[in-house]
């Protein structure tokens, strides 16, 4: 049997007989920095549904940004803000010491927030502010005092991704530059002199999987083997000769698996009965079939139909897979021979 991880099919045969820093740049008034953020793999269990959990450490970039390059003095602070506000609420950093509004990003449970160290002139590296930048105007580094020429400038920027509520669907995503825009305002808000600062990376949500240890590719069923004169005394629709099997299912965090059988020699079938291979040879049995169900259940498995096996998970969190194989008659006569099935199995995660 070939099991199917993220719908890739398994067969059975029933036989008788991270990240990387930004980097940095210098931006001129009015003009535009990117700072690429690297790429990203979580798992989809990382980021599903949950909420103010931090994703990555900070990704720091700019030991001299230079965004304000104006001579003279500014008279207001340098402020930042995201450009499009659209918050998912706050979140503390113990690095930054500061709280922080998250910003949503064009991806499905994962927010963002960033600071800023400010500082002017050459050989003022010392202050630290690290002011984190939200969805209104912040101040990040004070109005100028003196009457020499200076030239403000942003030496760090620090960015990290967070959770936020949202299903992450698994895929390969870049980071929307405009939704993650910050605008900064050399003079106040009210001034001309003005930049802004992008971000760039992939994400990568990685769909969770599930793994049979018990099966490697295919997997053989061995049934008993009986006399057809025995069979031929039981009733239409009677089950016999049961094989029970228990399968370990290990499956990443937040994977919920269904499986769906399907009968390889009438794949479109919706039927309970498993059919035997090459039924028309002069060697395969007549009048049998197989089927498969729960242990312990008299029901059995429709084809083509996905079914829960998460109700049973042992104390390790795995979740077991309990199946009995049987023989069913299914017609009114019962020829000897070979019987002989294939069926696929296909495994699929909520």
């Amino acid at each position: 049997m070939k099991a199917k991880r993220n719908n890739k099919t398994t067969t059975l045969l029933l036989a008788a007989a991270m990240m990387t820093g930004a980097g940095t740049g210098a931006l001129a008034a009015g003009q535009t920095v990117t700072l690429n953020l690297g790429n990203y793999t979580f798992e989809a269990g990382e980021v599903g549904d949950l909420q103010n959990r931090f994703l990555t450490d900070w990704a720091e970039g700019g030991t001299d940004t230079t965004i304000c390059t104006t001579d003279g003095q500014y008279q207001k602070p340098i402020q930042a803000r995201f450009k499009r506000a659209d918050n998912a609420g706050t979140i503390a950093d113990p690095v930054t010491g500061k709280t922080h509004t998250i910003q949503k990003t064009n991806i499905e449970g994962i927010g963002l927030i960033a600071f800023t160290d400010a500082a002017y002139g050459a050989g003022n590296r010392s202050s630290r502010t690290n002011s984190p930048v939200g969805s209104t105007w912040t101040d990040i580094g004070g109005a100028q005092n003196g009457a020499e020429d200076k030239v403000g400038s942003l030496t760090r920027w620090g960015y990290r991704l967070v959770t936020i509520p949202g299903k992450a669907k698994p895929g390969t995503y870049s980071l929307n530059r405009d939704i993650s825009e910050v605008s900064v305002a050399c003079n106040g808000s009210q001034g001309t002199d003005t930049g802004t600062v992008q971000l760039s990376g992939k994400v990568t949500v990685r769909a969770p999987t599930c793994k049979f240890p018990n099966i490697r590719g295919s997997i053989d069923i061995n049934m008993k083997s009986f006399d057809w004169a025995e069979v031929d005394k039981m009733n239409y629709w009677e089950t016999f000769g049961r094989e029970d099997v228990v399968w370990i299912v290990r499956c990443d965090s937040e994977a919920l698996p269904k499986v769906m059988f399907t009968d390889k020699n009438q794949p479109g079938s919706w039927s309970e009965v498993i059919t035997l291979t090459n039924p028309s040879a002069s060697t395969t049995a007549q009048g049998i079939g197989y089927q498969v169900g729960l242990y312990g259940s008299s029901r059995a498995y429709s084809m083509g139909t996905f079914y829960n096996i998460s109700d049973s998970v042992t104390s390790s969190g795995n979740y077991t897979m309990p199946l009995s194989f049987r023989y069913v008659r299914v017609g009114s006569k019962v020829k000897p021979g070979e019987a002989n099935a294939i069926l696929d199995m296909t495994v699929t995660y909520q």
